[in-house]
């Protein structure tokens, strides 16, 4: 396990993930890592396949740790990471994918941001998973939980969540 030097918001899907990573990045003048998987589904018109998650999980991964190379004066805040995506596997496929898996183990983040679906839900063509938001958000927990990475559920309005997050993680960015 290797703890890296950036932040990542994570949860289920229309939980406000984009919108908390942007406005941390603002506030704080980090470096933001967009979500890959979102430009990535948008070209295939949502229809992938499992080499797709896997493809889209590598380039997240290249982009996170090309992020902390590059710019290593700055915070680094990532707008998900492969925890989505192994959980993600998991809820379509039913399996385990164990690279997937292992991926995400040997590089964990500093700090777990995990927004919470308590905001209404977004209908977007790239999103499947409407009713099961509260489930999703366990899931999240659970692998967090065992991977002993410092978290934070996020919750309330826009403006809540974005100052919760900056109190959860100042000590990070400030001396990032």
């Amino acid at each position: 396990m290797h703890l890296g030097k950036h932040i990542v918001i994570t949860g289920p899907e229309s939980s406000g993930k984009t919108t908390l990573a942007s406005s941390l990045s603002s506030e704080w003048g980090g470096h933001l890592v967009a979500e890959y998987a979102r430009d990535y589904l948008k070209e295939y018109a949502g229809n992938y396949v499992r080499r797709d998650l896997l493809n889209i999980a590598q380039i997240q991964e290249i982009r996170i740790k090309q992020a902390i190379e590059r710019h290593a004066d700055q915070s680094i805040i990532c707008d998900t990471d492969l925890l989505t995506l192994h959980i993600w596997w998991q809820v379509k496929y039913g399996e385990l994918n164990e690279g997937l898996y292992s991926s995400w183990r040997q590089f964990l983040p500093a700090f777990y941001l995990v927004c919470a679906p308590d905001i209404p839900w977004e209908e977007d063509p790239l999103r499947e998973h409407p009713d099961t938001r509260e489930h999703l958000l366990l899931l999240h927990l659970n692998e967090i939980k065992k991977a002993r990475v410092p978290y934070k559920i996020i919750r309330g309005s826009r403006q809540q969540r974005t100052l919760r997050a900056m109190e959860a993680v100042k000590d990070i960015l400030l001396n990032a």
